[in-house]
């Protein structure tokens, strides 16, 4: 059930409601731009990017790592944002008012901000060569209305719940579509949007055919049981024991991918450095959960993409 929680009325803490509000008003490529802010030039914040956005008469959020690591109390890089206004609109507005300018044309020594579209996929990067830069994901339907988004339709689409949580800088409010978010974030609860759909017989198998789709949101699952996230306890599924559950499942997807091969070589050394952390404790959490037959073909590649012996 979809929730709306204004910061300043939340559970989360002052300091948190301060971190929120600074991430707004962080700089995109502090390192590039960092010798014009010293002589006083203008800021090319995030809130400038959604400013824009608002007065064009769209919206915008912040959604997925940015706003789960800061409500943590962390300090992300990267911020990704998603909104209603259509990628190439938004495009030529940024370079209208002077806050990028495509990089496949810039000329040598211009100053502002790289603007790199990705139209497959409708997204709009700035400063994509920097790991603070801006994501923005161009999420655009037209109704009888004019522009819509469908939060509850991005949301499904994401992988684990703590990552569907968006923030509204012009209300200032949390919105949570698919409801578990931010409970989830707060007891550091890991769970996958696609095991909220239905019954949990559905899910299960709904869950197996997300993670052989991309499997490297396996990987994923991985890191963030690294990070000390722990698996949401599902109750009177299948499997009291929600750790049992989900690796059951994942131990059934990884065999199946080595069997069939259904993972090439680019897409295991996509799914080796999504993992995170070191081999080493990436080998400890296999050998605690009974998981190296299955991930040991993947942890024996090398950086470059080869296997070793």
């Amino acid at each position: 059930m979809r929730k709306e929680i204004k910061l300043n009325e939340s559970e989360f803490s002052k300091q948190v409601q301060r971190n929120v509000a600074a991430l707004v008003e962080r700089e995109v490529a502090r390192k590039k731009f960092s010798k014009g802010a010293e002589q006083g030039r203008n800021l090319y914040t995030i809130s400038r990017y959604t400013g824009l956005i608002k007065e064009l008469g769209f919206e915008s959020f912040i959604v997925g790592g940015a706003i789960r690591d800061t409500l943590l109390g962390g300090n992300p890089n990267d911020v990704d944002l998603s909104t209603t206004i259509p990628v190439l609109d938004l495009m030529m507005e940024l370079m209208e008012k002077k806050l990028g300018q495509d990089k496949k044309n810039k000329s040598a020594g211009d100053p502002l901000p790289d603007l790199r579209k990705k139209l497959a996929f409708s997204i709009l990067q700035v400063e994509p060569d920097y790991a603070d830069g801006i994501d923005i994901v161009c999420f655009h339907d037209i109704d009888e209305y004019g522009a819509s988004f469908n939060l509850s339709f991005d949301a499904m689409v994401r992988d684990f719940t703590i990552n569907a949580v968006y923030y509204n800088p012009d209300k200032k409010t949390l919105i949570d579509p698919i409801g578990l978010g931010v409970e989830d974030l707060r007891a550091r609860k890991l769970r996958f949007v696609e095991a909220t759909r239905s019954d949990p017989a559905e899910n299960k198998e709904a869950l197996k055919r997300f993670l052989l789709d991309d499997p490297v949101n396996i990987a994923r699952w991985i890191k963030f049981h690294l990070k000390k996230y722990k698996s949401e306890d599902q109750g009177t599924w299948s499997f009291k024991d929600a750790e049992t559950w989900y690796i059951d499942i994942i131990r059934s997807c990884l065999q199946k991918l080595r069997k069939d091969k259904l993972m090439d070589l680019a897409t295991q050394y996509r799914f080796l450095q999504r993992m995170g952390g070191t081999p080493e404790t990436v080998f400890q959490f296999a050998d605690k959960n009974k998981l190296v037959d299955e991930l040991i073909w993947i942890l024996r590649m090398n950086s470059d993409g080869s296997l070793r012996s």
